[in-house]
């Protein structure tokens, strides 16, 4: 059998490696491994503790609860996976034909790709556009496609820091790898074009274009043929563009008077959809959300608002039971202050309005019954409202009375902690390669919460950390918690609405404990990280959970 690497270093998640190349052959049994997988699944032979597993070029990441199933029936379940010989050989595909537009305004990094490679801007575009390519994964957003069969002499670095917004259908390079960014997005890649085409579409059937498998060749057109098919592109939904109008609303329950600096309807997120490159989003401080809801009443995964900052004011529309947990914004109903962690009726025609934090980042408001919130399908990074949004509250469960006596201190104080905060984490999937003076560093460094952070990512300042042989990597899978070290030397720790994969080498992981610190984590927070044990890492988990949920019976896994 050929060297195949398992790493269990994670508290939630495993991964196996077939090597460290773009390849057919490895891809192939990537994609063995995920038949498995979902033959298991259709059988209803699979753990329903298994949650979900995202393959890549190289490897296949499987998520699981570490809460229901044991690590020993884990490994057993891998080891197993490996030598089952599926039928991914045989699958040739669907070809694409993608025109892109290579011209100066669309390719800002052209020169760097010329310089990189002593190739021409038109040598370049002849290079890129020659082969035909394969669609090894999906990953990092929705519909993004990892390509393998790219000219080598095209190899291009990533930025050393990522741009922060990266326009739909920028085509770009990002090391030994090509491919279209489907959404606006953060990125690190090297944009050499654009394209009209939708890699994920959600008025379209299929929303997904591209599957494992695909063939694609990219065409190269000119600026005048981009702005026509840019035109005919215009009301190709398959609703007519009405979709587009579609906002969420109720004549019952709240009304959003001001959405304040942003304000989303969140869940405890979604499983199961990382394969296709949908993040799991959900609650930033999941704890929060979850006391709120069981004080509220509800159960643990209920939708909640989430209110970061300052500004957001509601009117109720009829007779609710609320509770606010999370950050300290100074909430007031009809003028009068309303304590953190209490249930709260309101009156019809009340008005809640939250000012500017005093404590932490993020608040969360759970109403009795639950939010109406809108699917996943339409919306994969939680529901970003506006002033004037409506929405109906308690249709969909009769709230439970539940006596919460006392709340954790480690849940009620939102970073009001003076000095440096410990998070712990385990070894991250690259920890190798950080081995001995670099890991060391970064276990002993100070960093400071830099203002650029948000859901996506907390980006740190502070120690710049080496890894042997850069941080570019072959894109792979990017857990929750992920400590990402940049180009620049710096990390960032990824969060709930991270991208599924990505290309940075990741030194270690937050583990599931911890997470919902960076929730609340301001601009200018000291933080350490402290290295422990898986062993270690379940524990506090398990501690986590039974704190959060002894006044309820749901077993839910944070």
């Amino acid at each position: 059998m050929e060297n195949i690497e398992f790493n269990f270093d994670g508290t939630d998640y495993a991964i196996i490696k077939f090597g460290n190349s773009i390849s057919p052959q490895i891809n192939e049994r990537v994609r063995s491994v995920c038949e498995y997988f979902e033959s298991l699944s259709q059988k209803k032979e699979l753990p329903d503790s298994i949650v979900e597993w995202v393959p890549t070029y190289c490897t296949v990441c499987v998520y699981y609860n570490p809460l229901r199933i044991s690590l020993a029936k884990i490994k057993k379940i891998l080891y197993e996976s490996v030598k089952f010989n599926g039928t991914a050989k045989g699958n040739s595909g669907t070809l694409h034909e993608i025109p892109v537009c290579y011209e100066d305004e669309f390719s800002p990094d052209m020169k760097n790709v010329c310089a990189q490679s002593g190739l021409s801007k038109e040598e370049v575009i002849a290079a890129h556009t020659a082969p035909v390519y394969t669609v090894y994964m999906l990953g990092f957003l929705p519909g993004f496609a990892y390509l393998g069969g790219m000219d080598e002499r095209l190899e291009t670095p990533r930025l050393e820091v990522p741009r922060v917004k990266i326009p739909a259908g920028s085509v770009a390079i990002g090391g030994r790898q090509t491919g279209v960014y489907p959404v606006d997005s953060p990125g690190g890649w090297q944009i050499i074009g654009r394209t009209n085409v939708k890699p994920y579409d959600v008025f379209r059937n299929p929303k997904i274009l591209f599957r494992a498998g695909d063939k694609i060749k990219f065409r190269a057109v000119t600026k005048d043929e981009f702005a026509l098919l840019e035109k005919q592109s215009v009301g190709e939904d398959s609703c007519g563009g009405e979709c587009a109008k579609e906002r969420y609303v109720a004549t019952s329950g709240i009304k959003i008077l001001s959405a304040g600096a942003g304000t989303f309807i969140e869940t405890s997120g979604v499983r199961g959809l990382q394969k296709d490159g949908f993040n799991c989003g959900g609650a930033m401080d999941e704890c929060a959300m979850i006391l709120a809801n069981i004080i509220a009443g509800n159960i643990p995964k209920a939708a909640v608002l989430e209110s970061t900052l300052l500004g957001l004011k509601v009117e109720f529309n009829g007779e609710c039971d609320f509770c606010i947990t999370g950050a300290d914004q100074n909430a007031t109903l009809d003028g009068t202050p309303v304590a953190l962690y209490t249930k709260v009726h309101a009156k019809a025609g009340s008005i809640l309005a939250l000012s500017a934090a005093v404590s932490g980042l993020r608040t969360y408001i759970a109403f009795a019954g639950g939010i109406i919130a809108p699917s996943v399908n339409k919306n994969f990074c939680g529901i970003k409202i506006k002033s004037g949004d409506c929405f109906a509250t308690g249709n969909f469960f009769a709230p439970k009375e539940i006596s919460v006596r006392s709340i954790p201190a480690v849940f009620a104080k939102c970073s009001a902690r003076a000095g440096v905060v410990d998070i712990h984490v385990v070894k991250g999937a690259q920890f190798a390669s950080f081995e001995g003076d670099s890991a060391r560093s970064f276990l002993n460094a100070v960093y400071t919460v830099m203002p650029a952070s948000n859901r996506m990512g907390c980006r740190l300042d502070g120690e710049h950390i080496q890894c042997r042989g850069g941080t570019d990597i072959i894109s792979d899978a990017i857990p929750w918690g992920s400590v990402q070290i940049t180009s620049a030397g710096l990390p960032i720790v990824m969060l709930s609405d991270r991208q599924t994969t990505g290309g940075y080498a990741k030194i270690a992981t937050v583990i599931p404990s911890d997470l919902h610190l960076f929730a609340q984590f301001v601009p200018g927070t000291k933080i350490r990280f402290v290295l422990v044990s898986r062993k270690h890492a379940l524990s506090l988990l398990k501690k986590t959970n039974r704190l959060l949920l002894k006044k309820y019976s749901e077993v839910h896994y944070v």
